[in-house]
């Protein structure tokens, strides 16, 4: 976390007197302090760079059907939120490793079935903006197959 002190200060220095981008740096000191992503700056353009990661699950059935979220659901308003189509994943945990994340995944949301993760895993990186937090953002993916 120390490294991403510098970093925070200068996320509040950049949101300024703006409300929204005031409370967006609070949410992201938030995500830091938690240690689901952490801060440092780009060694190209010298700004904020929020870095994640994140393990998936690429899903397929033997018809070559493949498992992604459409939707999150909405406690508060009792309805299905659409979203991006993604495969199922998580943000890994302070001190997990990639296979560690996805125990807890498949424990958490795939819990009645059993699904044998193949020995394939491959890695992704993306950049792209922080719509959420206005901070440029680093993706790791480690992304886990399986068969059901």
């Amino acid at each position: 976390q120390k490294i991403s002190s510098p970093a925070m200060e200068a996320v509040y220095e950049a949101a300024g007197q703006n409300k929204d981008r005031l409370q967006s740096a609070e949410q992201l000191r938030e995500e830091v302090a938690s240690g689901r992503c952490w801060l440092g700056m780009d060694p190209f353009s010298g700004k904020v760079l929020r870095m994640v990661h994140l393990v998936t699950l690429n899903l397929t059935r033997d018809d070559d059907f493949i498992c992604k979220k459409i939707g999150e659901w909405d406690h508060d308003r009792q309805i299905v939120l659409r979203c991006k189509p993604k495969f199922p994943g998580t943000k890994m945990r302070p001190g997990e490793l990639p296979r560690q994340s996805m125990d807890r995944l498949l424990r958490q949301d795939f819990p009645t079935m059993n699904i044998q993760l193949s020995d394939l895993v491959s890695q992704r990186t993306e950049l792209k903006p922080s719509e959420r937090y206005w901070v440029s953002t680093k993706y790791v993916f480690t992304e886990f197959m399986a068969d059901v």
